[in-house]
Order: C-alpha cells, then sequence, then structure tokens
C-alpha cells in the first residue's frame, strides 16, 4: 500500500561557529535565520525543527527530519568543506543570497540544491522540496526506470552472470538482469513493473504450498522486508524436469534509505547445484531415518541418528536387513523341503500361498538390497550387443496377467533394433517403469512405445494414471518416496523403484525424461544406443546341470535353522550336508567323520567377527585343497557387499531359493 503523505520537516541549521569564524574574529559570530523566513517555510505546509550548534553536532543528532536546511548566506568554506566530505548522506538545501556566486564546483557538491529567500513559500520550491527527499526516500520506483541512475543500474545487474533483480514492496520488478528475463523466455520490458502472477508463476509457487513444503516467493520477500536484514536460503529450482535436480541459493537483502525505511528488495539467486547435491540426499536419508528411530530408539537415539545421518541410517537398514534376512532365508528353505512332502491338491494350494507372500517380503528386502549396491558401487556395467525384442518379449509376457488382474490394458510395441548396453540392467529398468506404470493406473491402459531414431532406440512406458504434478516430478526418484492421490498411497511398497531407476540410468549414462500432466497420465522414456547386428551373440539354451547327488557339502552359517533348513534341502537331493557354526567346528566334524568336503556354502557374517572368506581359507588351508565355495550373506551394508565381493567367491543374497542354491551348487560343481 502506499505511504500515506505527511508535511515534510526541515530541520533548519544555525551554525553558533565555525573555524574560520573563530579565525575572523575573537569572539563568537551567530548567523541566526530570520523569523519571517521560518514563517514562510511553515505557511508553506512545511515543518521546522531549528538546531544551534556547530556543524558536526547536527548530523549527530538522531535523524527525526526529511531534510537538512542550512544558511550559506555567508559563504562558510569550513561549512561546505564538510558536506562535501558528507555528500550524497542526506539531503541538503542551502539558502544563498539571490547575487551569491560561488565558483569551486568541489566545494559545494555536498550541497543538493539552493534558494534565496525570494523562492521560499512559492509553490515551485515546495515542489523541488519535495523531489528532493522522495528522490532519497525511495531512489528506485517505477516512475524512475528510465531515469539516468536507473539505466546505469540496468547496466550492471546485466552483466552478472547469476540471477538477480530488484523488486519495489509491491513485489513489483525495478530492474532485473537479463540473465533471469533469458529464464523466463521473456523480453526485458515484458517483465519490468509487473510481479510474479503477472509474468506466469503459478499462485503455488508464489504464494507458496503447503503440500509441496514451499514456502513461495512473496512470504519469503516479505519476510526480508519486515526483518529489516538480509536473508539466505537455498531451494530446488523444479520449474522443469530436467533428469537432473538444480538447487538454486537465494539471498535477499532490503534496501533502505537514510532514514532505515526499506524501500526496495534486491534479490540475487546463484546455481549451487555442486554443493547441495550431497547434502539433499542426506536430508532425504535422515528424514526418513527420523520416522523410522522415533519408534524404536526414542528422542535420544534419534537426534543421534540424525547427527550421523546417512553413515548411520545405512548401518541400520543394514543390520534390521540382515537379522530379517535369515529367518526368512531358512523359511523359504523350509517351505520348498515341505512342498516336497505334500501330495494333497488343497495343501499343494496353500502351501503355493505362503511361498508367493515369502517371495513378495523378498522382493521388498531385495530392493534395499539393489539399493546398497549401487551405493557401495559393486554393480558393473557389461554392455553387450543384443536385440531388444527378446527383452521385450520376455517383459510381455511376464506383465500380461500383472495387468489383468487390475483389468488393464498393456500393449508392448516391438522393434528389430539392436542395442548395445547392459541388458540386466536394463530389463531392470524397464521392469520398475512398467511395475510403477501398473500400480499407480487404476484404470485403462500401460503401453510400451518404440521410436527408432538415427543412433538410439527411444523407449516409452506411457499410462494412463492420474499424472504427476509438476511441483514433485523430482522427488518421485528420491528414495523412499511415495505419491498420494485423494490423501492416500496406492502402494505398501518402500518406494525404492524409481530411486533404483534414477540410480541404474545414471549408471548406463542414457538420457532419460519424464513428461507428465496431473490428471492425463505420464511417460517415461529411455534414449538407448544402438548396438551392431554383426556382434550380436546367440543365446545359450540350455544349460547343463551336474547331479550333485552323493557329494560332501560344507554349511558354515552361525543361524542353527539355517544350517537346519538347507541340510534338509540338501538331503532331499542325495549329498551328504556338513554343519558347522565356524570354520573350526568345521574343521573338527569332518575330521572325526574322515570326511572331505566337496562344497563349501559359507555365510558372510559369522560369530564373534568371523567372516566366511576366511572361514572357506581355513578348511582350504586344513585340506590343502582348493575346493570350489559360495558365500552367501544377508547383509546389505555397502561396505559389507564391498568386502563379500572382493573377496572373489561366487555370492548369493539371502533370502536364497532352494532351487537357485541347487542350481549354483550344480554350476560350481560342474566347473570342477
Amino acid at each position: 500500500m502506499p505511504k500515506q503523505e505527511t508535511a515534510l520537516k526541515l530541520r533548519v541549521c544555525e551554525f553558533t561557529e565555525s573555524t574560520e569564524s573563530v579565525h575572523r574574529a575573537s569572539g563568537h559570530v551567530s548567523h541566526k535565520i530570520e523569523q519571517r523566513i521560518l514563517e514562510k517555510l511553515v505557511a508553506s505546509g512545511i515543518e521546522v525543527e531549528r538546531h544551534q550548534g556547530s556543524v558536526k553536532e547536527c548530523s549527530c543528532e538522531p535523524v527525526t527530519y526529511d531534510c537538512l536546511f542550512v544558511d550559506w548566506r555567508n559563504a562558510d568554506t569550513e561549512v561546505a568543506r564538510y558536506f562535501a566530505n558528507q555528500s550524497g548522506r542526506e539531503p541538503v538545501v542551502a539558502l544563498i543570497n539571490a547575487d551569491q556566486e560561488q565558483n569551486d564546483l568541489e566545494l559545494i557538491v555536498g550541497f543538493n540544491d539552493f534558494v534565496c529567500e525570494a523562492e521560499i513559500g512559492l509553490a515551485s520550491f515546495s515542489l523541488r522540496l519535495k523531489r528532493l527527499v522522495n528522490r532519497y526516500r525511495d531512489p528506485l520506483s517505477l516512475t524512475s526506470t528510465n531515469a539516468p541512475e536507473a539505466k546505469l543500474l540496468q547496466t550492471v545487474v546485466n552483466h552478472s552472470s547469476d540471477w538477480l533483480f530488484i523488486k519495489d514492496l509491491q513485489h513489483r520488478f525495478l530492474a532485473v538482469s537479463e540473465e533471469y528475463a533469458g529464464s523466463l523466455e521473456r523480453s526485458f520490458d515484458s517483465v519490468i513493473g509487473k510481479t510474479d502472477l503477472e509474468i506466469g508463476f503459478s499462485k503455488d509457487v508464489v504464494l507458496g504450498s503447503e503440500k509441496a513444503d514451499w514456502p513461495g516467493f512473496w512470504p519469503q520477500d516479505d519476510h526480508a522486508i519486515a526483518k529489516g536484514e538480509p536473508t539466505v536460503e537455498t531451494n530446488p529450482y523444479w520449474r522443469v524436469f530436467t533428469g537432473d535436480t538444480r538447487h538454486r541459493k537465494t539471498i535477499r537483502v532490503p534496501l533502505k534509505n537514510h532514514w532505515g525505511e526499506v524501500y526496495a528488495l534486491l534479490v540475487i539467486s546463484e546455481d549451487v547445484t555442486a554443493i547441495v547435491k550431497t547434502e539433499q540426499v542426506l536430508r532425504e536419508r535422515s528424514e526418513m531415518l527420523e520416522k523410522v528411530t522415533q519408534e524404536k530408539l526414542k528422542a535420544d537415539h534419534s537426534r543421534l541418528m540424525a547427527e550421523l545421518a546417512v553413515t548411520a541410517k545405512n548401518k541400520f537398514i543394514a543390520t534390521a536387513s540382515h537379522d530379517l534376512r535369515q529367518p526368512l532365508h531358512a523359511l523359504g528353505l523350509y517351505l520348498d523341503v515341505l512342498e516336497t512332502k505334500l501330495e494333497g491338491k488343497d495343501e499343494i494350494a496353500l502351501i503355493t500361498k505362503i511361498k508367493n507372500s515369502s517371495n513378495a517380503l523378498s522382493v521388498l528386502f531385495n530392493s534395499l538390497l539393489d539399493l546398497s549396491r549401487l551405493d557401495a558401487g559393486v554393480v558393473e556395467v557389461e554392455s553387450i550387443h543384443f536385440p531388444v525384442n527378446r527383452m521385450l518379449s520376455s517383459l510381455q509376457e511376464e506383465f500380461q496377467e500383472v495387468a489383468a488382474d487390475k483389468s488393464l490394458q498393456i500393449k508392448f510395441q516391438q522393434s528389430n533394433a539392436v542395442l548395445y548396453t547392459d541388458t540386466v540392467l536394463l530389463e531392470r529398468i524397464l521392469r520398475n517403469l512398467i511395475q510403477n506404470a501398473i500400480t499407480y493406473t487404476p484404470e485403462g491402459s500401460v503401453e510400451v512405445r518404440c521410436e527408432l531414431l538415427e543412433q538410439f532406440l527411444r523407449i516409452e512406458i506411457a499410462d494412463t494414471g492420474p499424472g504427476i504434478p509438476q511441483i514433485e516430478q523430482n522427488a518421485i526418484f528420491s528414495e523412499y518416496y511415495q505419491l498420494e492421490h485423494d490423501g492416500r498411497r496406492t502402494t505398501i511398497g518402500l518406494g525404492l523403484g524409481l530411486a533404483i531407476v534414477r540410480r541404474l540410468v545414471d549408471l548406463l549414462e542414457v538420457k532419460f525424461d519424464l513428461q507428465s500432466t496431473s490428471g492425463e497420465g505420464s511417460v517415461f522414456s529411455l534414449e538407448l544406443p544402438l548396438g551392431d547386428v554383426s556382434q550380436v551373440v546367440d543365446e545359450v539354451t540350455s544349460t547343463k546341470n551336474t547331479e550333485i547327488s552323493g557329494y560332501t557339502i560344507l554349511i558354515i552359517d552361525d543361524d542353527a535353522d539355517i544350517l537346519d533348513g538347507m541340510s534338509h534341502v540338501l538331503d532331499a537331493h542325495g549329498c551328504k550336508p556338513v554343519t558347522a557354526k565356524s570354520a573350526i567346528e568345521a574343521i573338527e566334524k569332518l575330521t572325526r567323520h574322515d570326511l572331505s568336503p566337496t562344497m563349501i556354502v559359507a555365510d558372510y557374517r559369522l560369530e564373534q567377527g568371523q567372516t566366511g572368506d576366511v572361514a572357506i581359507e581355513s578348511v582350504r588351508e586344513e585340506f590343502n585343497q582348493d575346493i570350489p565355495a559360495i558365500i552367501v550373506t544377508g547383509d546389505t551394508s555397502p561396505d559389507r557387499l564391498k568386502e563379500a565381493t572382493s573377496s572373489g567367491f561366487r555370492l548369493l543374497h539371502k533370502p536364497v531359493q532352494a532351487d537357485e542354491l541347487i542350481a549354483e551348487l550344480s554350476l560350481a560343481l560342474g566347473g570342477q
């Protein structure tokens, strides 16, 4: 709102002493302004505040006036020099004689205007005075954007590589850098004088959105203005989805006049993505961590976990995952053994449902494992030349029934293109995107489309779901983040599918994009490099399985249920299982029964801080044989995964299904 106009207040300065006057006479010389002049000022609607004293005392007193009115009819050089040194600090009008001349321009630069007694009381004098005061009170406004000073300021602003602009107290742009105007895809002239709303920003962006936890431009501007001090904040720049969230540090500086009043706001915004990128991951993981630890570790432990941040979160998840994978692994083994002992259709149907529930739980744990393996850097890209139609056909067969269960149509457009990338990682990306589309689409269809470009194959996964609001199009790729529709979540999953997709896309270094509008569905797309058809290797149609019956298999694990479950599985396949909780116990049992192991299966984490690779080497050394071995682990800690992978042994992750275990044993023994 514009300020209510009040009467101007002049401080009339009557200097009772100066150095020059002391040199001229032995006593003090007083220069008082005549009463008639003061009466003329009052008659013009101007309030008068008189000051009598030295020059320096005049400016040391509190600022309670709009303008200084200085009696300079005696052309006192000391007074002129003082205000020349203070030039521009405050508005100063000098009272002079009608015939008074002063040729030394450097001496009088501290005076903003000169007036003789005859001019006081005229309308022109009042207008000049108001313009002078307004220039100091509001140095930059919409009425002054064409002034030379404003043009100079705009030139300086244009040479900034950051976003830089100045707003008035009504949020209208007064000066804008070319860099910022360019980011808006607007011309300079179309921005000046407009507000953020008028140049195209939405109300959620300008005024704030509780759902997005976004304070809004104007509340932040108003806070800085009300505070009267600079503020600094770092926020994501999410106007356009680019696949790589950008972050900007914004500094708001209230511009104040001589009276300490804020008349405008200077805003400087710079790209600080490189600095914030790690902090963003830390913040997201800390938020997830706090939710978990509030229930389990209470307030003190929660604060400790928040300080430890990513390291503490990974340690907690890895520990919990390991402890839960142990009984889940044993459960899977017992279910496979139990299945072989049942004959009735009802019993078999029941055990199948139980196994499906166990497998669904395994899928959730494997999402955590995938994320940890990516964090640990143990996932390597192995690119090959392959026809994409094989993969698309396999995915179509996999998801046809899943889509039908939700009464959705699913369409796959086949392609004869040959790609050059990692087949395993690409298939995981496509599987996650297709599963995500089916999960969030209540009705309609999901399409997998292929478009052959010059050097790439573009694969799109399109759905007719509710769409993704622009404000959340970056957040959905964060870990443990799930969208809500109509105030509820669509799935009970962990919210890791798209986070894994983002990591895998970065690992493969392929272009990835999202186009989505609320209420109109979503389209995720990948641009994959084309391969060479002459370098395509035919798939192996069958794998020779080695009969493992009769072999002595040593199992080392510190969990009794897992030892028992694996023993039952191996018994069912005609093996001779030997179980032990440590290398020492294993060697003692084998020696006592005069047995030599054909194969070793060891858990990575054993009792008393021992590890499976050390246990395997101990047994090998005892029997002086290079016995083939497999390490099984329930750890998802990135550090543990690095250690286990660097051991060089084949690594299986709990829970391991019985048929997977037998296949691995058969493959290893066949290699022997």
